[in-house]
């Protein structure tokens, strides 16, 4: 039961990605979510970023889409925090860019905010 409360966290959080509405999107995040890349120069945190990055994406890629498939998911119950392991797809279905990558998200399932974000 928690496993499917934080896949459809996740599921809402890429809804909100899909409208292309960067408040909506943050609406998921936690105010000090940690975004962690393969280079560690590109890492970053918090909400206010978070915005301008979801803007910064929406206008490279108009017409953007996002969706995911659950690779793995551990719910950790004493604290009620989940890991999903997605692949993930995104697409600009104007310019007809694809990016595929897995990625892992942290999700407090009590407060349904993620808390961290792994491009793996």
């Amino acid at each position: 039961m928690l496993e499917e409360k934080a896949i459809e966290i996740l599921r809402k959080y890429y809804n909100a990605m899909n409208e292309q509405n960067s408040l909506n999107a943050i609406f998921f995040l936690r105010e000090d979510v940690i975004v962690i890349f393969p280079e560690n120069e590109r890492n970053w945190n918090g909400k206010t970023l978070a915005k301008e990055k979801f803007e910064g994406m929406f206008k490279k890629m108009p017409g953007f889409h996002g969706e995911f498939d659950v690779i793995s998911v551990k719910v950790f119950d004493s604290s009620q925090v989940a890991e999903i392991e997605t692949n993930c797809r995104f697409f600009s279905s104007i310019s007809n860019e694809v990016s595929t990558r897995d990625m892992k998200y942290t999700i407090d399932i009590i407060t349904g905010k993620i808390l961290q974000i792994v491009h793996l």
